[in-house]
């Protein structure tokens, strides 16, 4: 993957399967070479900034101080990367993943709530789409935001197509993507249960306030033709609300 001075949108492609995994430790192990270089990861609207310091056990410094572990990149997961210019030695540099490609190959899961954006690759090294990286149709009001190395180039599905048209994503590129939320609830609705929370037992009411469902004997979620969805086995699984 190539790296321009400044701050470059990438992703790890390849699964590392010796021990520690996808540390970023294990990823860049001339660590030494790259003190001042950063990695910022992103979760739900949150960034954490890694700064390279091999004077640190983790390899990396948050904040000043030695973090407690180098951040884990997995395959799917996007980052930036900021390389120092102090570093940089003209042209583009450049930093070469190893391990395998993840077999079969799984939708990413989206982890963020609705409307907000997830950093996301393809998790193998090979051109992305919007349906191969998510396992999803685009809706109308999808957005894709690319970095071209100084800002982002914003893309929106709307009536069947992508403005401007959107070329294949890049191997070992990242992109940001928010998927749409559900219309508004109509008015005088007592219950909507859109099922798309990303972990735990309770199912959100969005046409009123309580009232939220509880999910019973533990459905899965899964991604749905919009976004996340829980998968009942008509048997046992079910979400229950209280009376109104």
């Amino acid at each position: 993957v190539s790296l321009s001075s400044g701050y470059n949108l990438i992703a790890n492609q390849l699964n590392y399967t010796g021990i520690g995994g996808n540390s970023a430790k294990n990823l860049f192990p001339n660590s030494g070479l790259l003190n001042g270089d950063q990695i910022l990861t992103y979760d739900c609207g949150n960034s954490t900034v890694y700064v390279f310091d091999n004077s640190c056990p983790s390899g990396f410094k948050v904040g000043g101080t030695c973090a407690a572990a180098a951040p884990v990149l997995n395959p799917g997961m996007g980052f930036f990367y900021y390389r120092n210019p102090a570093n940089y030695s003209g042209g583009n540099n450049s930093v070469t993943f190893t391990g395998t490609p993840i077999c079969p190959v799984l939708p990413v899961e989206f982890t963020c709530p609705c409307g907000t954006f997830e950093l996301l690759s393809r998790q193998i090294p090979c051109e992305g789409t919007y349906e191969n990286i998510t396992g999803l149709l685009p809706q109308n009001g999808t957005k894709l935001l690319r970095w071209n190395g100084s800002g982002f180039i914003t893309y929106t599905y709307q009536s069947g197509g992508w403005t401007p048209s959107l070329p294949p994503i890049s191997v070992g590129e990242a992109v940001f993507i928010s998927a749409p939320c559900c219309v508004e609830a109509p008015s005088g609705l007592g219950l909507w249960l859109p099922l798309d929370e990303p972990s735990g037992t309770t199912s959100a009411n969005i046409a009123a306030v309580g009232y939220d469902g509880t999910q019973l004997n533990g459905p899965s979620v899964n991604n749905g033709y919009v976004f996340r969805s829980l998968c009942f086995d008509g048997v046992k699984h079910s979400s229950s609300s209280a009376d109104q």
